[in-house]
């Protein structure tokens, strides 16, 4: 399976794209802070890609759950909540692009 892993720092995000065997390609994007929060793995790139890396297969899971429903496929923290953490605050961060009121 071809991949590529793009890390853009201006938008603070991570996208990676899949081809599996029909050739299709799966886009997906989380961003660096989600990640951060997630598994606590500070604010640096190198950190964020090593998260990335490591919990790949979730995130690439959750995003084609995403697509199959005709959702955008943004990975949010609530995707990345550590499975052993019961009872761990999830919170549902605000589209890219939103400010704090929620408005574009």
């Amino acid at each position: 399976m071809d991949k590529h892993v793009h890390y853009d720092s201006r938008q603070d995000l991570i996208v990676f794209s899949l081809a599996g065997e029909t050739s299709e390609w799966v886009e997906a994007a989380v961003t660096g802070q989600a990640l951060a929060r997630a598994y606590g793995c500070g604010e640096g790139e190198a950190a964020r890609l090593k998260a990335f890396a490591d919990h790949e297969q979730q995130i690439r899971n959750r995003a084609e759950q995403l697509l199959d429903e005709g959702q955008e496929p943004l990975v949010k923290e609530e995707d990345l909540a550590p499975r052993n953490q019961s009872g761990a605050k999830k919170e549902v961060l605000r589209g890219i692009g939103e400010d704090d009121a929620g408005a574009v």
